[in-house]
């Protein structure tokens, strides 16, 4: 350690100039800007750990953090929605029940597949009788079917007397089925009209 005054290389661990007995400045200067440097490190230590943490994180971790958060609230939605489709589906199965009520659907025979034609009457000593054609051009034979017969005092139809039903027992598949079939009305002076109507009809 050379002295500050005359310029003498002294040990380095002197306190005082060996030859001039100057006080040597290492100790005096070393040990505060040792200590100023530690100070300093410690000051940047907290400042990083108080303040850069935010500053350091990057958009790009960010966007993975978001997707893993949103991937995962999407699987476990995900594996929610499949277990109520399953409890679900469970629920709405089909019971024997329901399988009934749809058979017992299904005899109604739509009527629209079914025709009257050539509708004529008779009277035969004191019975009425109605008589046609009833046509069927379904795929399937009607059975049961259900005529509605109106009566009225009045060409216009306005004045309903009586009203009868006659049952045509089946009638064929693609097929037409002859009829005559009595009808039993109220007695009643005069002339009188009458319609016809199909209500019903069974498979």
């Amino acid at each position: 350690m050379k002295c500050g005054n005359c310029s003498f290389d002294n040990l380095p661990d002197s306190v005082f100039c060996q030859k001039c007995g100057t006080p040597l400045k290492k100790h005096s200067t070393d040990k505060p800007k040792t200590k100023e440097k530690s100070f300093r490190q410690e000051i940047e230590k907290i400042d990083d750990v108080i303040f850069h943490p935010k500053k350091k994180s990057s958009s790009v971790g960010n966007i993975i953090k978001l997707f893993l958060i949103v991937g995962g609230i999407g699987f476990v939605g995900l594996v929610g929605l499949i277990i109520l489709d399953s409890s679900y589906s469970e629920e709405v199965l089909p019971t024997d029940k329901t399988t009934n009520t749809v058979e017992i659907d299904l005899t109604s025979f739509p009527v629209s597949y079914l025709e009257i034609k050539d509708l004529d009457s008779e009277w035969i000593g004191q019975q009425f009788y109605v008589k046609g054609i009833l046509k069927n051009s379904h795929s399937s034979p009607a059975l049961d079917v259900r005529v509605r017969v109106d009566f009225y005092k009045d060409e216009d139809l306005q004045e309903l007397f009586d009203t009868r039903y006659v049952t045509i027992l089946v009638v064929p598949a693609n097929g037409a089925y002859s009829f005559k079939e009595p009808v039993f009305i109220n007695p009643y002076d005069g002339q009188f009209w009458y319609i016809t109507r199909i209500e019903s009809a069974e498979y």
